[in-house]
């Protein structure tokens, strides 16, 4: 089994409306991002991101 990818920033993507990124404190899984996004259909972790746009976390 692989372990999970751990990342502190991912782009949500919605149905909706355009994809937004998040910020955490500390790396967190796909698993916590979906989790407490419940109408995000996707999201995947982002590597170089811009300073705008940003949601924290904790």
């Amino acid at each position: 089994m692989t372990a999970p990818r751990l990342s502190d920033r991912w782009l949500i993507h919605w149905l909706e409306i355009e994809p937004t990124i998040c910020r955490y404190q500390q790396p967190v899984p796909l698993s916590r991002v979906l989790a407490e996004h419940a109408a995000a259909i996707a999201a995947e972790p982002v590597d170089d991101m811009p300073a705008a746009t940003n949601i924290t976390r904790n």
